[in-house]
C-alpha cells in the first residue's frame, strides 16, 4: 500500500511539473506529433498505386519507339559562299605559316592520347607531354621553371590576382590588353596608369612605397597599340625603384623574336621576375604559360585557383606548341613587308599609331580629325574603312583601344604590298583625299 502511494505521488508530481514547465510541455507535444506522423506513414493506404499486369507491361515496352538523339544529316550540305573574290588576310596572327605544319606528329599524338584530357592540372589531367612542354618553355626562355595553362586569358588574370593584393601598388600601361585589366580588377590592388617612360618615372616618384610590393606590368608588344615596350629604359628605372616586373609576351613571342622582347633587345631574361606568354597569337595554337624562378612558379601552382581548377590543355595542342617553339622563324620577309608598308604609307587623314618595327600595325585617325567626334562616330568611320578595303581585296581587323583604328598584321605570306596599298588608296601616289575613304 505504501509503495502504491509513493508511485502515485511521484507520477502526480511529475505530471504537475510538466504542466507548470512550458518547455517540457512543448517537448512532449512535439514528440507526440512526430510519433503520430511516423505511425501515419507506416500504415498509410497503398491502394493508390497502379499495378499493371505483366502482359500489358510487355506490350507497352514493345510498342515504344524512341526518337533519335540526333536528326539525320541531309544528303548534301550547302554552305553559302560569303565572298566571291580573293582576299588578302592581314588580320591573321599566323605570320609564319604554322597552321599547316606538323600534321603527321599531331595525328600520332591524337591516336596516343585522344582529343582531350578531361581533368585539371596536377591531377589526372596532367600528361607527360605537358611536363615535356613546360620543360621546353623553361629551356627556350632560359628560366628555372614554367607552368602551362590551357588558356592565356585565364593565365594572365591568374598571375596578377595571385601575386597582387589590395595593399600592393601596380603600375600598368594605358593601352594594356583586356586580360591585364581583368587581372587588376580581381586583385583589388592600387593601380596607376602610365603612357610613357617619363610618366612612369613621375608616378614612381610619387607612389612608390618601399614597405609594400610594387609591380610594373608590361607588354613586350602591345596588342592594342602595336607599341614595342622600351624595356631598357624601364630596367634603368628599376635600379632607382626596386619594383617587380610582370612581362606579358603574348604577342612578342614570336612576332618580335623567338624569345620575345628580351631577345629583341638582347637583355638577360633573368632580370624579369615573371613572364606570361600565349600560344594563341603568333604561334597559332591554344594555351598560355607562366615562367620565372622555380619558387615563384611553385607558389603560383599551389596558390592560384585558376591553375588548379581549370581543364588542362589537350595533348594535341601541347605537342603542336612544343614543335612550334623549336621552329626556325624567318623574320626576313616579315620585316621586309613591314618596311614596305611604312615606306609607302601616306594619308592626309590617318597615321600609324604602332611602332615602326612592329609587325602589328595600328592605323588611326589623326588628332585634328577626331578631336571633336565621339568614339562611336569614330568607330563607325573605321567600319566604313574596313568595308572599303574588303571591296578592294584586303581583309583587316578592328581596334577599339586606346582609340578606334584598324589593325593589320603582315605575315611572310603577304607579298607585293605596293599593289594592295595602291588599291586601298594608301600609297603616296594616291594621296588625294578623294581616293581614301575617311567617313561620311
Amino acid at each position: 500500500m505504501a509503495l502504491e502511494e509513493t508511485l502515485y505521488s511521484s507520477l502526480y508530481s511529475l505530471f504537475y511539473k510538466i504542466l507548470l514547465d512550458p518547455i517540457e510541455s512543448a517537448k512532449i507535444l512535439m514528440e507526440i506529433l512526430v510519433l503520430i506522423l511516423i505511425l501515419q506513414f507506416r500504415v498509410r493506404d497503398q491502394s493508390g498505386v497502379l499495378k499493371l499486369p505483366e502482359h500489358l507491361i510487355t506490350k507497352l515496352i514493345n510498342e515504344f519507339e524512341p526518337e533519335p538523339l540526333v536528326d539525320p544529316l541531309p544528303p548534301t550540305v550547302l554552305i553559302e559562299r560569303i565572298y566571291n573574290f580573293t582576299l588578302l588576310d592581314l588580320c591573321n596572327y599566323d605570320a609564319f605559316d604554322l597552321r599547316n605544319k606538323f600534321k603527321l606528329e599531331l595525328k600520332a599524338t591524337v591516336q596516343k592520347y585522344g582529343v582531350g584530357t578531361c581533368g585539371p592540372p596536377t591531377f589526372f589531367g596532367t600528361l607527360d607531354i605537358h611536363k615535356e612542354l613546360e620543360q621546353g618553355i623553361a629551356t627556350h626562355l632560359n628560366t628555372e621553371s614554367a607552368l602551362l595553362y590551357s588558356n592565356y586569358y585565364a593565365c594572365i588574370q591568374s598571375v596578377i590576382s595571385c601575386f597582387c593584393n589590395g595593399e600592393d601598388h601596380v603600375f600598368y600601361n594605358a593601352s594594356a590588353n583586356e586580360g591585364i585589366l581583368r587581372g587588376l580588377y580581381h586583385s583589388k590592388a592600387k593601380s596607376f596608369e602610365f603612357t610613357t617612360v617619363e610618366s612612369l618615372k613621375i608616378l614612381l616618384e610619387v607612389n612608390f612605397k618601399p614597405k609594400v610590393r610594387n609591380y610594373v606590368i608590361l607588354e613586350g608588344l602591345s596588342k592594342n597599340s602595336g607599341q614595342i615596350c622600351p624595356l631598357p629604359s624601364i630596367l634603368s628605372l628599376k635600379q632607382t625603384f626596386p619594383f617587380r616586373i610582370i612581362l606579358d609576351e603574348s604577342c612578342a613571342i614570336p612576332l618580335l623574336h623567338p624569345k620575345g622582347i628580351c631577345g629583341f633587345y638582347g637583355i638577360n631574361i633573368k632580370k624579369i621576375e615573371m613572364i606570361v606568354g600565349s600560344f594563341s597569337n603568333g604561334l597559332s595554337s591554344c594555351g598560355g604559360f607562366f615562367a620565372g624562378d622555380e619558387n615563384i612558379c611553385e607558389y603560383q601552382k599551389i596558390s592560384s585557383s585558376s591553375y588548379v581548377f581549370s581543364a588542362s590543355l589537350p595533348a594535341v595542342f601541347a605537342k603542336f606548341n612544343l614543335l612550334a617553339l623549336k621552329e626556325d622563324f624567318n623574320y626576313k620577309n616579315l620585316r621586309k613587308n613591314i618596311k614596305t608598308f611604312v615606306t609607302h604609307f601616306s594619308s592626309n587623314h590617318f597615321e600609324i599609331l604602332s611602332s615602326l618595327e612592329s609587325p602589328l600595325i595600328i592605323i588611326t585617325y589623326k588628332n585634328e580629325f577626331n578631336q571633336n567626334l565621339k568614339e562611336s562616330d569614330l568607330l563607325r568611320r573605321v567600319y566604313v574603312i574596313k568595308h572599303h578595303l574588303k571591296t578592294n581585296g584586303i581583309y583587316i581587323g578592328i581596334n577599339k583601344s586606346p582609340k578606334p583604328g584598324v589593325g593589320k598584321l603582315f605575315g611572310s605570306r603577304a607579298g607585293k604590298l605596293k599593289k594592295f596599298l595602291s588599291r586601298a588608296g594608301w600609297s603616296k601616289k594616291n594621296r588625294a583625299a578623294g581616293r581614301m575613304v575617311h567617313g561620311p
